[in-house]
């Protein structure tokens, strides 16, 4: 039996402790890092798919020269372990009690969800019948043609404003009330629920402001 120790196999055997204790292997005997065609790779081995996936050396939680100590997997436990209680739990009061909490919504009268449903259909046909108005409101292809002529002889334009467009103005304040007061009235007089009311007048009331800012925008471009 030969007494020759192999300075590879010793460099080797202190490059694993090193390791093991989270340091640097600086052994002579240790093995560079090789680039082959200009890859970088780890180990010695060009290829990804041939490197090992854990290459940098961590010291195990049980040794006795960690310094530093996380408790993240400790707590990740007890984390799970507190679900899986409360889900058992939540099991056997089904199971012993059944469903104890009403379902929101379920005690609302036929009568209130059919007052909603019309007041909602208010809102949106007020919104439609201000489309209407508007499409009347536009001038036809023969008041353009005066209206260019009479600007290219240089005559004064009229300041006051017409039948038509007091006419348009009329049934846009209709309109207008026509969204305020239908909504109230069924939510004062047909809707005994407090959020379903609330709904309805908060759709009525963001439709007026929509409606009036349209009516308004309207007739300043008209009359630009």
């Amino acid at each position: 039996m030969s007494d020759t120790i192999d300075p590879q196999e010793t460099g080797s055997r202190a490059d694993a402790v090193l390791r093991r204790r989270g340091q640097t292997a600086t052994s002579p005997y240790s093995v560079p890092l090789q680039n082959t065609k200009g890859r970088k790779t780890r180990n010695g081995m060009p290829y990804l798919q041939a490197q090992v996936v854990h290459y940098k050396p961590r010291v195990s939680v049980l040794d006795k020269e960690l310094t530093t100590v996380s408790y993240h997997g400790l707590v990740n436990f007890l984390l799970l372990l507190l679900s899986a209680t409360l889900l058992r739990m939540a099991i056997e009061n089904y199971m012993k009690y059944g469903i104890l909490v009403s379902i929101p919504g379920s005690n609302v009268s036929f009568q209130d969800w059919m007052a909603t449903l019309s007041g909602s259909l208010a809102v949106a046909c007020s919104f439609l019948i201000a489309y209407v108005i508007e499409r009347r409101a536009i001038p036809s292809k023969r008041d353009v043609l005066s209206s260019a002529e009479s600007r290219g002889r240089g005559k004064a334009r009229a300041v006051g404003i017409t039948a038509r467009e007091q006419l348009t103005i009329a049934m846009h304040v209709a309109n207008l009330v026509f969204v305020l007061v239908v909504p109230s009235y069924l939510t004062y007089f047909s809707i005994f629920q407090p959020a379903l009311g609330t709904v309805v007048m908060a759709l009525a009331c963001i439709m007026f402001l929509k409606l009036y800012s349209l009516a308004a925008t309207n007739f300043d471009l008209r009359r630009a």
